[in-house]
């Protein structure tokens, strides 16, 4: 069972990206810093990849803007 507060927490966190674009952008950060996290845990926590990991992070975030021609 949820306690009140997480359920205030994430309105909270709702109006913050209604009313800051930039909380978007931090977001999306953030979603690309987990994913980079469970690739390096993948590859079984080897340091020294961080940029490929980052960059794979980032090539699998599905891109929400329309592609521009």
């Amino acid at each position: 069972m949820r306690s009140q507060n997480a359920v205030r927490d994430h309105f909270k966190t709702q109006d913050m990206h209604a009313a800051n674009p930039d909380a978007d952008e931090m977001a999306k950060i953030e979603k690309i810093f987990r994913r980079a996290r469970e690739i390096h845990r993948e590859r079984g926590g080897v340091f020294g990849y961080d940029f490929e990991e980052w960059l794979q992070a980032w090539e699998e975030l599905p891109s929400d803007a329309p592609e521009r021609s």
